[in-house]
């Protein structure tokens, strides 16, 4: 779709980028993480923490430090470029989930 037709109609040629504000782009599945859709279950999170921790405890027995990084998608930096219809959400986001159960 050429660059007019995006900013005219405020849609992108790609059924998975949503155009935000000052044309920005979201892929539509880190929207489902800023509103909390589809959230993992505590279980999940638990899951999750057992096996970083299997991971770390591993790595930290070879003498290898263990780190686990996870970059912030760009919703969560920019969200002031959502569409309004996108209001901030008010419960903890999956990241913040796990990084309170990792605590």
């Amino acid at each position: 779709m050429p660059r007019w037709l995006t900013h005219l109609f405020h849609t992108s040629a790609d059924r998975n980028v949503l155009v935000g504000k000052d044309g920005f782009l979201y892929y539509d599945l880190t929207i489902n993480d800023y509103t909390r859709i589809n959230q993992m279950s505590d279980e999940n999170i638990d899951i999750v923490c057992q096996r970083l921790k299997a991971v770390q405890d591993e790595m930290e027995q070879a003498g290898i430090a263990f780190f686990f990084i996870s970059p912030p998608s760009k919703v969560t930096i920019y969200p002031e470029y959502l569409p309004d219809r996108y209001p901030e959400p008010d419960s903890p986001s999956v990241m913040t989930r796990l990084y309170n159960a990792m605590g």
